[in-house]
């Protein structure tokens, strides 16, 4: 690791007030040249030479091919796929034609459901409404979710095998939260909302696209929607419960394992 530090020294930037670090660039002044030993092989390798020395390691197609595989599908690959993804890889060293060979596995459409990264999960809800990126908050938001776009906790990455927790649901939680809160039902509208729990269910469905949900979590839902019309005993409890429980109804949704994984 120090070596191939050594071989990417070099690099500057430049920091606008707004953009922030703009204009990357290589300085060879700035280059470490003295002699460096990565990977068993010595030389005064500069960026491009590390770049070579990693492609060229006999171990790399396996770990990048491992590593892209898990951003999509959370069951380790047979041998006969993992091979093929290598030999795939192997040909020019081109990401896209992998990740298209991925998208159209089995696995991805047939395997277990995997939990999607904060990111993903925060970008499909926005989604789903067809609401676009117009705050700071999605940043803090993100972390607060465990994972801060590009501010990995370290060189590894993010630990694709641990997105949710019970520190980071609070995160997404609040996620769930901010997306939907410019469009939350008021006591206004509450006349034009139905009172019987499954339609109360079917609008807050339709209100995140009509996601499809697995037959025990619609029933939760339903089951909510009814203990809490139940408890409206009085006409005004009537007329606002049906917001309060339908505004609650899209939260439930939106933090649902149905929409937390994928």
């Amino acid at each position: 690791m120090r070596e191939q530090a050594r071989a990417l020294t070099g690099f500057d930037n430049d920091w606008k007030r707004g953009p922030g670090h703009v204009n990357f660039r290589f300085d060879r002044k700035r280059h470490d040249e003295g002699g460096k030993r990565v990977f068993g092989k010595s030389g005064p390798f500069d960026w491009q030479d590390a770049v070579q020395l990693c492609l060229k390691h006999p171990q790399h197609p396996s770990f990048f091919v491992d590593k892209l595989w898990r951003y999509f599908v959370p069951t380790t690959p047979d041998t006969p796929t993992r091979r093929s993804l290598e030999s795939l890889y192997r040909k020019d060293f081109q990401i896209r034609p992998v990740i298209e060979a991925i998208l159209l596995h089995p696995a991805l459409h047939a395997g277990p459901r995997m939990v999607k990264p904060p990111a993903v999960y925060t970008a499909g809800l926005l989604r789903a409404i067809g609401r676009g990126v117009d705050t700071q908050a999605w940043s803090w938001l993100s972390s607060m979710s465990g994972q801060r776009l590009f501010m990995p906790p370290n060189v590894s990455g993010w630990d694709d095998e641990r997105w949710l927790d019970t520190a980071t649901f609070r995160g997404r939680w609040e996620v769930a939260n901010h997306v939907s809160r410019p469009f939350s039902l008021t006591e206004k509208q509450a006349a034009a909302l139905p009172s019987e729990p499954q339609a109360l269910v079917d609008g807050a469905l339709t209100f995140w696209g009509s996601p499809t949900l697995r037959p025990e979590t619609r029933a939760a839902l339903v089951g909510f929607a009814t203990k809490a019309m139940g408890d409206a005993d009085a006409n005004w409890k009537r007329r606002s419960y049906r917001f309060l429980v339908a505004n609650g109804l899209r939260q439930l949704i939106a933090v649902s394992p149905d929409l937390q994984t994928s």
